[in-house]
């Protein structure tokens, strides 16, 4: 709300957030190497979501700034901006992180914070301290702290259950399946549309202005059948599922196989809603059906590998 009142534009590191007219201040924040790092996101990843994210070993690593900022430079650390802000609203505040439950450490409001000091905050609860990590240049891996699996309870009798029959009657099912019929491709849907990632794009997080190169998620096709359609590269194409329709610009990728074709989620507008499909891109989410090979357990359904038809726009 304060910084709402102020009319700012605060620059980001990453981002930039414009209010509706010409701000009547600017802060700028320091630039990735001009602030010390550590590893506490990867870690936290890693135990947060699932393992496989962030780091597999016991590791943590601090880094002070490579550079300072260059003199008379007006910037600040992104956190100053808040702390301050805070600060003068009179505010208290309290700094937490994803995994730690708990108690939040207490920000003195009072005499401002190093960023170190901030750091510590935000490592609240870590199995091994800041300061000690801090006294290894290059990172160490901490494998006191590395986890095992402990021997089972003496009064478990449990086991592993292999081979269990309704997974054995998926798996039959799988194997003797059609997969003509799997695919349901036919004459009139004869390409599969699967799922695709593009550089500086993520879901439908935002996007700002020329970080994405065309605008919009276009529609990889293999060059030899852009050449069976008589696309050219950024022609206008309509897909069509057996659920809904789409418009894209068609894209020459020699990875893709011929039949197949790619395009990213999280572009396009609402279903209903108008839209300009050069400017917000093509909803994937038309092109499918709660209806359509929902899975028996979960029921989720086909989310990729969609029986598509393409043509020239019009």
């Amino acid at each position: 709300e304060a910084l709402r009142a102020l009319d700012l534009l605060v620059i980001h590191d990453y981002t930039l957030t414009p209010t509706a007219r010409m701000a009547d201040y600017v802060i700028a924040t320091k630039l990735q190497f001009e602030v010390p790092s550590l590893t506490i996101l990867n870690e936290m990843i890693g135990a947060y979501v699932h393992p496989g994210y962030g780091h597999n070993e016991p590791f943590g690593a601090y880094q002070p700034a490579v550079m300072a900022p260059p003199e008379g430079a007006d910037v600040l650390e992104s956190w100053q901006i808040y702390y301050r802000m805070a600060q003068r609203l009179g505010l208290s505040m309290k700094a937490a992180n994803w995994v730690y439950t708990g108690p939040p450490a207490v920000v003195d409001m009072e005499t401002e914070p190093t960023t170190d000091q901030v750091y510590a905050m935000m490592c609240n609860g870590s199995t091994i301290p800041l300061d000690e990590v801090m006294r290894h240049p290059d990172g160490k891996i901490f494998d006191r702290v590395r986890q095992h699996v402990a021997p089972r309870d003496g009064d478990c009798t449990d086991r592993l259950q292999l081979a269990d029959p309704a997974m054995m009657a998926e798996l039959h099912g799988v194997a003797t399946e059609s997969v003509a019929a799997r695919r349901k491709t036919d004459a009139d849907f004869p390409f599969q549309l699967i799922p695709s990632r593009m550089q500086n794009s993520q879901n439908s997080s935002l996007r700002m202005p020329g970080v994405v190169k065309t605008g919009y998620n276009p529609a990889w096709m293999n060059p030899d059948d852009m050449g069976r359609l008589a696309l050219s590269p950024g022609d206008p194409v309509e897909i069509r599922s057996r659920h809904g329709q789409v418009s894209a610009f068609a894209q020459p990728d020699d990875g893709l196989r011929s039949g197949v074709i790619a395009l990213m989620h999280g572009f396009g507008g609402m279903p209903g809603k108008d839209y300009d499909p050069k400017r917000d891109g093509a909803n994937v989410n038309q092109l499918t059906s709660w209806d359509d090979d929902g899975d028996p357990r979960h029921g989720m359904p086909r989310m990729g590998a969609l029986p598509v038809a393409v043509r020239a726009a019009g």
